[in-house]
């Protein structure tokens, strides 16, 4: 028997309680196994982070009830976190990370895209204001940088880990 998809993404669905969630998840299938990739989020965690540990129970439970279902199932698992420089759901992951900074992808007047270091400082409505970054602890102390843009022309971004 095989395990579909859409067995292994209910399975997850009752293993995954609040305030851990699913990230994403892919799969690859042969004729002869299958490669499973799951990507959790803590969604109370400032960075979205999950610990080793609940990756690992995570793991675990999935495998026994794997097992339950095709104990000849011939699989490999991975769980991991979206980690801290995770790729933004655009616009909702902007909402959730106001105040951490961002490697943003936006559409400039000329509809060219502009990659850059941002401060997401306020996203409300239709609009986000943002601060540039620009690194090595400075901080400009007036507002002059701060500008606001439509949510709209920010195409892609993730989050930025400035150690």
């Amino acid at each position: 028997m095989a395990i579909s998809e859409e067995q292994i993404r209910d399975i997850l669905g009752e293993i995954l309680v609040h305030p851990l969630a699913l990230f994403s998840f892919k799969i690859k299938t042969s004729s002869l196994s299958m490669i499973m990739e799951v990507v959790l989020d803590h969604l109370e965690n400032q960075y979205g982070s999950v610990s080793v540990q609940d990756c690992e129970e995570v793991s675990r439970e999935l495998n026994k009830r794997m097992e339950i279902l095709d104990p000849e199932a011939d699989y490999q698992l991975t769980v991991q976190s979206a980690g801290a420089e995770r790729t933004l759901r655009i616009p909702g992951d902007l909402h959730r990370f106001q105040g951490l900074l961002a490697s943003l992808e936006i559409l400039n007047e000329e509809s060219k895209s502009t990659l850059g270091v941002y401060k997401i400082l306020e996203v409300k409505d239709d609009k986000i204001r943002l601060e540039p970054f620009h690194g090595k602890g400075k901080k400009k102390k007036d507002s002059s940088g701060i500008w606001e843009t439509d949510i709209g022309k920010v195409t892609k971004g993730k989050l930025y880990l400035h150690i």
